[in-house]
């Protein structure tokens, strides 16, 4: 059984990051609707976000390894955007 990465993203960064370093692997952006939540601290965002991008692709694709992440720009403490 072959293993596939899936970076579920449609970044132009992580995909020139990822082919830079000669990994092999399939673009699925998630459809996944982030949360944009200042009650959370901002690491805690970007974990909820980038772990269900990567849930999101769980069930269609059980055995593949799925790459995800989040970015968010942080001031004095608090998201913006």
């Amino acid at each position: 059984m072959t293993v596939s990465l899936l970076l579920a993203s449609a970044s132009l960064r992580r995909r020139d990051l990822l082919r830079q370093l000669g990994i092999e692997f399939r673009v699925f952006p998630s459809q996944y609707a982030e949360l944009m939540d200042n009650a959370l601290p901002p690491a805690q965002l970007v974990l909820h976000n980038a772990m269900g991008k990567a849930l999101s692709l769980q069930v269609p694709y059980p055995v593949a390894l799925i790459l995800a992440a989040d970015t968010v720009v942080v001031y004095e403490g608090q998201v913006l955007g």
